[in-house]
């Protein structure tokens, strides 16, 4: 008996010296970027005590998830952070939890909805349906790519009614960069296109076409390159500089794709892709610029790329299939059924009097820009401005002008009645199915002349597109 008591009596001494277990909760959520509408992967999620004392880190998955295990009861601050969130302008992502004895804590951490965002970096006034706002740093392509102070200009097409008829006008905002190169451009158009640029003196960035998405909410950095050689080369004015340039061109799938047409805009450098999808691009300017990929049976790319001084900058261009109809021959009177009708193209075609373009001769030059067209033209010059290509026609002594610009028989630009905007904003390249390129004024038909102008005129009908959804007209060979 005094055995079984003391074995007894050992055993509850074990159990009485056995540490109680400390009473712990899992704290687990998720972070989501509701401009995006998408999970934000590798943020770099904290979970703080009340006094500070305690701090830790996880990394969130690709789907956004992070846990913390073994929290002790308490209050606690879980915070986020990710260069996506800087870029945004969104200064906290945290929130405090009550944790508990035992159990899980689950939260959200979210940026705010593009509304709240907008109205949070722009002001009330600003957080409409139809505007948002470009945020980023302006930073130095030869500076370490430290932040350097500028002006950040946008600029984008407006359609205004007024008497005679529609007009154009090119609307912009400009802002100066804080002393980081920090700049925040409020006000601009949501699911726009824009043409964007910053500069400082003589140094810029180049034109970069953006396409501001449904949140009106579009952030990057931009790269000042110092001022670019200008050369001139087959009438046309290109820039040159010290960098390089390497990619590769592949499909949706990864798989390389050959005999892509790749060009850094305003460098007029150009080259193909080889087998293996490689292409290399040299003598180009510093800064950002918009890198452009065109190939047949596939969708155009364009994007903005960074080049920077020592290092040879790097992309990767993503090309999207078309799917094309079977070839199918174009029948004039059914084309004018649908609203299409080029007879009076095809009977000047006939005369002589200017240049005329059809849709071969559109697609034998594998253009990417309506600029494009004109860079090879004789008598016909593309000059690079601040807000992108202008193009020029040579006078009898030597001097350039700007030509009347007419698409479907409007005049859109050219003379005092318009603020001048370059081709590409004021042509649909894909919806292209003619062109008429009078060098004199004296060569224009009467409806294509001005009295407030003594230069020549651009013609462009459009109608393609439509003419392909109906099966008229084979797709065209991008």
């Amino acid at each position: 008996m005094r055995c079984t008591i003391a074995v007894a009596l050992a055993g509850l001494g074990v159990v009485a010296a056995r540490p109680a277990h400390a009473q712990t909760a899992r704290v687990s959520g998720v972070v989501y970027d509701s401009v995006a509408r998408a999970p934000l992967g590798a943020a770099t999620v904290q979970l703080v005590s009340a006094d500070r004392a305690t701090v830790r880190a996880v990394r969130t998955d690709s789907l956004g998830q992070f846990a913390f295990d073994t929290v002790a009861s308490g209050t606690w601050l879980v915070g986020a952070q990710h260069p996506r969130l800087d870029a945004l302008g969104v200064t906290q992502l945290a929130r405090d939890v009550k944790v508990g004895r035992s159990g899980t804590v689950k939260t959200t951490l979210a940026v705010p909805s593009p509304r709240r965002l907008v109205a949070h970096v722009c002001g009330d006034s600003i957080a409409g349906d139809t505007l948002g706002y470009l945020r980023g740093t302006l930073r130095g392509a030869t500076s370490a790519r430290a932040g350097v102070a500028g002006r950040v200009r946008a600029e984008w097409l407006e359609w205004t009614l007024a008497k005679g008829g529609p007009r154009t006008s090119i609307a912009s905002l400009e802002v100066p960069t804080a002393g980081d190169g920090a700049f925040v451009v409020c006000g601009v158009p949501r699911e726009a296109h824009l043409r964007v640029r910053a500069w400082n003196d003589a140094d810029s960035t180049g034109a970069l076409d953006v396409e501001t998405p449904e949140s009106g909410i579009y952030a990057r950095d931009l790269y000042l390159g110092p001022t670019a050689t200008r050369v001139v080369r087959d009438s046309a004015t290109v820039l040159r500089g010290p960098a390089r340039l390497v990619g590769r061109t592949v499909r949706a799938d990864g798989q390389p794709v050959e005999g892509v047409r790749v060009t850094v805009r305003e460098s007029g450098q150009e080259a193909l892709s080889g087998p293996d999808g490689r292409f290399l691009l040299d003598s180009l300017p510093l800064g950002t610029w918009t890198l452009g990929a065109r190939a047949v049976g596939y969708a155009p790319s364009v994007a903005p790329v960074d080049l920077i001084a020592g290092d040879d900058a790097s992309a990767v261009v993503a090309l999207e299939r078309l799917q094309y109809l079977d070839p199918v021959q174009v029948n004039a009177r059914r084309s004018r059924l649908v609203g299409v009708d080029l007879r009076e193209f095809e009977q000047r075609a006939k005369s002589g009097m200017g240049r005329y373009l059809d849709v071969t001769a559109i697609d034998k030059y594998a253009p990417i820009w309506p600029s494009d067209l004109f860079i090879r033209f004789p008598g016909l010059q593309v000059a690079w401005g601040l807000s992108g290509p202008q193009v020029r026609m040579k006078q009898d002594f030597g001097t350039y002008c700007g030509p009347l610009v007419f698409v479907d028989g409007r005049q859109v630009s050219g003379d005092d009645r318009f603020v001048e905007g370059d081709l590409d904003y004021l042509v649909d390249l894909d919806d292209v199915l003619g062109v008429e390129i009078y060098n004199r004024k004296t060569l224009a038909p009467p409806q294509f002349q001005s009295f407030t102008s003594d230069c020549g005129a651009l013609v462009f009908w459009t109608g393609r597109k439509r003419l392909e959804r109906i099966g008229v007209l084979q797709a065209r060979k991008r």
